[in-house]
């Protein structure tokens, strides 16, 4: 009897081992599984701030190009056609930004659905073309510094050169062109 008795103790406590040890590890899989929650939506979260970065940097610098280039065209100092290769990049990078935006979302959706495959192949390419879309603006800035310089340098060349007269001033030259503009207004 006292064996049973025994048997039954020992039974009981390996019992009561096991769902202590099924409690343990029952909290730290939720609280691992709370953490990989978290970890995740901060994720999604950056990638949103990354990819509607890109679009503002792109889309802003391309309206900011056609501004500059409208407010040369009424002056009259150059010609549209030197802003186009950066309005144009600056646009495919705005446009690559949007490309992100849906590749992302494929992504969330296949891994979603235990695609795993599907769902990284798509991710890594949303990485690769936001990275495109970062070159993007890269170009444009370049088209764009290269198109100011130019203009630049064409208003420098079709001013007439100015000659040097040590001892006198350009202001009366000024304040003469400034009335002659002013009268004929």
């Amino acid at each position: 009897m006292a064996r049973a008795q025994d048997v039954s103790l020992l039974s009981q406590t390996i019992f009561d081992l096991a769902e202590t040890i099924m409690g343990t590890l029952s909290n730290e899989t939720s609280m691992l599984s709370e953490a990989l929650i978290t970890s995740h939506a901060s994720t999604i979260k950056f990638a949103e701030l990354a990819i509607k970065s890109l679009l503002i940097l792109n889309g802003g610098a391309a309206i900011a190009v056609l501004s500059f280039a409208g407010a040369q065209l009424k002056s009259g100092s150059l010609a549209i056609e030197a802003y186009s290769s950066g309005m144009q990049t600056f646009g495919f990078g705005a446009g690559l930004a949007v490309l992100t935006a849906g590749t992302s979302y494929l992504a969330q959706h296949f891994f979603s659905h235990m695609w795993d495959r599907t769902g990284t192949f798509l991710q890594c390419l949303s990485v690769a073309i936001w990275l495109g879309g970062l070159t993007a603006f890269g170009m444009g800035v370049n088209f764009s510094t290269v198109a100011v310089r130019t203009g630049a340098q064409k208003c420098e060349q079709s001013q007439p050169a100015k000659t040097s007269n040590a001892g006198a001033s350009a202001m009366p030259r000024l304040l003469a062109e400034n009335r002659t503009s002013q009268h004929n207004s």
